[in-house]
């Protein structure tokens, strides 16, 4: 089954503060890529994290991207990443060169997983 594609922008400064996004998601579905682009080469890591309803216990990382002087990154789940209703995805930054802003969008396909 096909579901909605749904794009969440998301943007941080980091010369004011880390990015510490956390989506949640009232629907069943999958994550299918998160993008991100920054304002210039930073030196910074990116964390990922589903975040589970059922608690901190059962939160998972997903990926540690490591920029060094880049621009862009991308996640791409190596499978089929479910998201279930109530959990969420956590996405961070940090901002220890408190240099530029950081932009992403993350690719949710809901209505599926039912």
């Amino acid at each position: 089954m096909i579901g909605r594609i749904q794009e969440q922008p998301f943007s941080q400064s980091l010369v004011s503060a880390p990015l510490s996004l956390t989506q949640g998601y009232g629907e069943n579905g999958n994550i299918k890529a998160i993008y991100f682009s920054v304002s210039t080469n930073i030196t910074e890591v990116i964390t990922i994290t589903r975040v589970s309803s059922y608690g901190s216990a059962y939160d998972y990382l997903l990926k540690t991207i490591n920029l060094n002087g880049e621009r862009y990154a991308s996640y791409y789940p190596d499978g089929q990443l479910v998201i279930l209703k109530g959990d969420s995805i956590k996405v961070q930054c940090t901002n220890a060169n408190i240099t530029g802003t950081i932009y992403g969008i993350i690719h949710f396909e809901g209505g599926v997983n039912e």
